[in-house]
């Protein structure tokens, strides 16, 4: 019980953070993956979802769009123990 608490406020923190809307798909997305997802189909599911792309470019659009691997490992670290106990990710 104490555990679920604290995934409950680690998702608070990154809603506030990432938004909601991100947080929730991404999450959906690694939930959804039974066996796991490796970083490269999790940052290519991300990147073909127009929706996660105008999240992570509010403002400027860049040429090549491509989810950006630098806001995913921020993700990541707010996930913490949680994306290794919880969601299966195999590294590159």
């Amino acid at each position: 019980m104490k555990a679920f608490f604290g995934l409950i406020q680690i998702f608070d923190v990154m809603d506030t953070r990432f938004g909601s809307g991100m947080v929730a798909r991404i999450v959906g997305y690694l939930a959804s993956a039974y066996h796991g997802l490796s970083e490269l189909e999790i940052l290519d599911l991300l990147s073909c979802n127009n929706d996660m792309l105008l999240l992570a470019y509010p403002r400027d659009i860049p040429s090549i769009m491509r989810f950006p691997i630098s806001l995913w490992h921020d993700i990541l670290s707010h996930l913490g123990m949680y994306h290794r106990s919880c969601i299966h990710i195999t590294p590159f």
